[in-house]
């Protein structure tokens, strides 16, 4: 709960400083078969899975993301040749790490998630609070089961630098 509250913090402050858009980049545990390490996600919607009533049941928060970033971000992808796949699908953000193939399973299933990550929901939080569109990108890591630290650390470089690219060449569009 306390990284979430940061990054809602923290994107506030980031948000109206700029007022055009919000990103929301980092690296993810695969949910799915088909979500391979060095893939990316982008957010058709984030689902804050560690999200907790006692007295009522209620769907988990969800933040969608903006539909014109999302179709300028697939056209650039389009574009360009990369060596890695993008997906397009539902982000499950919360604080907690998902390091047990059986955990990764239930999160799946109770999400339909395609990845896990940490900080995404703050930051979609902050945007829908501030009016303001979201992207949220992920590089997959790992498989979000018990060799994710080890793959974690072994993976973040390339996923980042897909991240890299992949922005690089929708900020630069034609």
């Amino acid at each position: 709960m306390a990284r979430r509250n940061l990054a809602f913090k923290l994107s506030i402050c980031w948000i109206a400083a700029t007022s055009r858009s919000s990103c929301a980049l980092g690296a993810a545990g695969s949910l799915q078969e088909e979500v391979s390490v060095g893939d990316i996600v982008a957010a058709t919607v984030t689902v804050e899975h560690d999200y907790t009533l006692r007295f009522v049941e209620r769907p988990l928060p969800q933040f969608e993301g903006d539909p014109q970033v999302l179709d300028g971000l697939r056209e650039a992808f389009d574009r360009a040749g990369h060596p890695f796949r993008l997906h397009f699908g539902p982000i499950a953000s919360g604080d907690e790490d998902i390091v047990s193939s059986e955990r990764a399973i239930d999160l799946a299933q109770a999400t339909g998630a395609l990845c896990v990550a940490w900080e995404g929901s703050g930051a979609a939080r902050a945007c829908r609070f501030s009016g303001v569109p979201c992207l949220e990108l992920r590089g997959v890591t790992d498989f979000a089961d018990k060799s994710a630290p080890q793959d974690f650390d072994a993976n973040l470089p390339v996923c980042m630098g897909h991240i890299a690219r992949l922005l690089h060449d929708w900020l630069n569009e034609p």
